[in-house]
């Protein structure tokens, strides 16, 4: 699953894409009142803390405005926390990370899609079990229905990873910035932590970071991302984050 809660639409877009005008910077009757990077007035556009911080509208600086990928060291073992989707890739990046000893517990999420009715996390279990992983490796909630609830619903699940001193990695597509935000802003206490990304297949097409510009669906799918992501951390109801060290954290300004 991809959705967030309380989404709305806003105006921010991301490179190559056509810069409407944006509602959130000053307009003739607000200028003497503009908003400025922590959320109060003041002079310039609404900016949002972290690495999205540019006024709505205006497009993101480059690619890592939008990747989430930040993979944890080459042998460091980490607990992988797979966001729901219909698509296989994080059960073929946890299968193999798996049989490479890098991944002791498999955390997987999702409920009903809304695409084509599987029970994702149920489908990521079967599915990691066909490729030989330990039923005793993996954890999975099967009622999720959006990326908030995803790790709402398996908090427990991240924390008994936490307890066995893992730190966790979470596997989603390379322009999902929300389950980012939203699992450091629901879980504060899973400290830095690593993702590893996989690029989608939409209408049979390969949406890559590359090639997303050309292609409809991925075009509207990464817009939306950035736009959705850049009014959360505006309202304050998603953490602001940005990579140190090689690893995700919460950022400091």
């Amino acid at each position: 699953m991809t959705r967030c809660p309380r989404s709305a639409a806003t105006t921010t877009s991301p490179a190559s894409a056509p810069q409407p005008r944006s509602t959130c910077c000053p307009t003739d009757s607000d200028r003497s009142q503009p908003v400025v990077a922590d959320g109060r007035k003041g002079a310039g556009c609404v900016r949002a803390p972290g690495p999205l911080s540019r006024c709505p509208g205006s497009p993101p600086s480059g690619r890592r405005d939008h990747d989430i990928e930040a993979p944890p060291p080459q042998d460091r073992p980490t607990a992988l926390l797979l966001f729901g989707t219909n698509q296989s890739a994080p059960v073929d990046i946890a299968a193999e990370r798996y049989h490479r000893g890098l991944a002791p517990l498999i955390i997987a999420t999702g409920g009903v899609n809304r695409h084509n009715g599987i029970i994702e996390g149920r489908e990521f279990r079967r599915l990691l079990i066909e490729r030989d992983v330990p039923d005793s490796v993996i954890r999975y909630e099967d009622q999720s229905a959006d990326t908030w609830q995803n790790v709402e619903f398996s908090r427990e699940l991240i924390r008994e990873a936490l307890s066995l001193g893992l730190q966790v990695t979470a596997v989603s597509k390379w322009y999902h910035r929300r389950a980012i935000h939203v699992l450091r802003t629901l879980l504060p206490e899973v400290g830095p932590f690593h993702a590893i990304s996989w690029e989608p297949m939409y209408a049979g097409e390969l949406v890559t970071r590359d090639r997303w510009p050309g292609i409809p669906d991925g075009r509207r799918r990464v817009i939306r991302e950035w736009e959705e992501v850049s009014r959360r951390l505006i309202d304050g109801s998603f953490q602001a984050v940005n990579i140190s060290d090689g690893a995700w954290t919460l950022s400091m300004g």
